[in-house]
């Protein structure tokens, strides 16, 4: 089985608290069961890229993680990753948060089976696959979102205007827009 390093397990012990987080073996161990899943399938279906595979736990885990500093961490929160890929940031965030609903929205259905699978292997009861365009489920859906989580699709401005319909009900778009540097130049929350 896949573990962290010992300084890898320091950081994100460090972080949970940063994020005034209690940081769990379990939730330790459900990342990184997730990583050597990405890990195992990413060649396989383009998960990631493949100068990321052994950088998981830095470009993709902790980065995903470190939307936890922005976000109101209050118990209903309701969370959709449009574009979701990997499952990145949703899955992340649905481990350090297990009182969230996280919503994971997949246009490719092989990344959407993967989804499907690793909600099922690591038993993350508060999260769900959904395998559509945003376009398409903006006209089916009902559900009220309190972020709206953009990492690696799209430019700013075309993500304002399909996450509109959202934001008309509350929601907030968090857009990823840089990899590294100062938290607050690596996303863009609106409004």
């Amino acid at each position: 089985m896949f573990r962290f390093t010992n300084q890898q397990r320091e950081i994100l012990e460090g972080r949970f608290k940063l994020w005034n987080l209690s940081p769990k073996t379990k939730q330790i161990r459900l990342l990184e069961r997730y990583t050597a899943l990405i890990r195992l399938y990413a060649p396989r279906l383009s998960l990631i890229s493949k100068g990321d595979i052994d950088f998981i736990f830095e470009r993709h885990i902790l980065d995903s993680l470190d939307l936890l500093t922005l976000l109101n961490k209050r118990g209903n929160l309701r969370l959709l990753d449009i574009g979701s890929g990997a499952g990145l940031p949703g899955i992340p965030l649905a481990i350090a948060l297990p009182s969230a609903e996280v919503h994971l929205l997949e246009r490719s259905e092989k990344k959407s089976n993967f989804l499907k699978s690793v909600i099922f292997k690591l038993r993350l009861s508060n999260t769900k696959s959904i395998n559509d365009t945003l376009e398409g489920y903006t006209k089916r859906c009902a559900t009220h979102y309190d972020y709206l989580l953009f990492r690696g699709i799209g430019n700013f401005n075309s993500c304002l205007m399909l996450g509109s319909r959202f934001m008309d009900k509350g929601a907030k778009i968090v857009y990823f827009n840089k990899r590294s540097g100062i938290l607050s130049e690596r996303y863009i929350i609106y409004p």
